[in-house]
């Protein structure tokens, strides 16, 4: 045990804790409805959650999507990731629901706990692209040798980034991420606040926290962990930073084990666990939709693939298959979240997961894309799981509206 261990309480180092609480506060009092693209939060709730939530120091347009609210932003990844809340559809309609019972677990936890559930979720889960916003190319790639530099850095002293210029050129690329570890109690940051557009991120000073300093090796040398979770290829940049001796950790309750000494004892004796999936077995029934006025009701096994719902997709809608694609499971086009046609360059692919090991629950959508150049876009929803049944008929079950053309000529 270090002579001063770390302290946690709902407004130190930071407000996360607290503004967590509040941000999920606000999802339970009713279902909040998301925009149909992009499936994030609409601009009534942004805008309200804006006035409830701290910015940072980061003025945002009431036009903004959720991209641009780096707190907000960061509180759904979580959220999401912690299974603390769900999507649930309702016809077209997506909403956000809280997770009563994985939100009374995460309450009963202790504000130092509660904080590094959040912390090992950013770190070690989080998809980072998502958090980076619309303004920034790529999350940041060097982490290693910025906390190289920061352990050579006094706590408590302001750095001004135009003296320093490694500092400077280490953070360049950092974006919402400057905002992210400020949030997090690991620096302060003053953003330069003649940048435009205004919710361009640049810093001008940083102050390294005392707080920080002992999570350094810790989070250092887990985020060859956080990497590969995002299949950031650069493991061999990282590899060249790491120093001799540093352990890397292979699992999040590695990390957490890591944690639990540098602070007081009994503050830190468990996190927030994800539940076990549950594989449900028995018939799959899948509606895919053109539209409204468009679509089939597909019946699997769930030990039949993705490849399988592929096959009667193309067969339902009467297409000729000759084209690549891809099911993404985010319901966001392009995303990483996805399975791909065995003849793309890259995996994951469809005939390497089957229905069952994808837990799906009812109601669920995602994205079938068949097609990169016309793109045709089918809503895949799971519309019924009847369980126990051992030998499914798979095929088309119900049907609606003409195919379309798959080429117009």
């Amino acid at each position: 045990m270090q002579t001063n261990p770390l302290q946690v309480t709902l407004d130190d180092p930071t407000t996360i804790v607290a503004d967590f609480s509040v941000f999920l506060n606000y999802l339970k009092q009713q279902p909040v409805k998301l925009t149909k693209t992009k499936q994030q939060l609409g601009r009534k709730d942004l805008r309200a959650l804006y006035e409830l939530l701290p910015n940072l120091g980061l003025e945002v347009g009431e036009k903004s999507t959720q991209s641009y609210y780096p707190v907000i932003n960061l509180f759904v990844e979580l959220a999401l990731k912690l299974e603390l809340i769900n999507q649930t559809y309702k016809g077209s309609t997506c909403a956000f629901v809280v997770a009563d019972e994985q939100l009374q677990v995460f309450e009963k936890l202790t504000a130092t706990e509660q904080y590094a559930t959040l912390l090992k979720c950013f770190w070690l889960e989080a998809d980072w692209e998502t958090l980076q916003g619309a303004l920034y190319a790529s999350p940041p790639l060097n982490i290693a040798a910025l906390f190289d530099h920061l352990t050579r850095l006094p706590v408590n002293e302001k750095i001004l980034l135009h003296k320093d210029q490694h500092m400077a050129h280490l953070l360049a690329s950092y974006g919402h991420f400057l905002l992210y570890f400020q949030y997090f109690g690991f620096w302060d940051v003053k953003l330069n606040s003649e940048l435009e557009p205004k919710t361009k991120v640049q810093a001008t000073t940083i102050v390294v926290k005392p707080f920080l300093k002992p999570l350094i090796p810790i989070l250092r040398s887990s985020f060859d962990n956080q990497m590969s979770v995002h299949s950031f290829d650069f493991l061999s940049l990282f590899a060249s930073h790491l120093a001799e001796g540093d352990q890397s950790f292979t699992s999040e309750a590695e990390f957490v084990a890591a944690l639990k000494p540098l602070f007081a004892e009994g503050q830190l004796d468990k996190v927030l666990e994800k539940k076990e999936p549950v594989m449900l077995k028995g018939e799959y029934l899948f509606k895919v939709a053109l539209s409204g006025s468009c679509w089939r009701t597909i019946a699997l096994q769930d030990s039949h693939t993705l490849l399988e719902l592929h096959k009667w997709i193309q067969e339902a809608f009467d297409f000729s298959d000759d084209h690549l694609y891809a099911f993404y499971m985010d319901n966001q086009p392009f995303s990483s979240n996805c399975f791909n046609s065995p003849y793309d360059d890259e995996g994951p692919f469809v005939n390497e997961v089957t229905i069952g090991e994808l837990y799906l629950r009812e109601g669920q959508q995602f994205m079938y894309l068949f097609d990169f150049g016309d793109e045709w876009t089918f809503s895949v929803t799971v519309q019924k799981i009847n369980e126990g049944i051992d030998a499914v008929e798979s095929g088309i079950r119900e049907k609606k509206g003409e195919s379309p053309e798959q080429y117009g000529w």
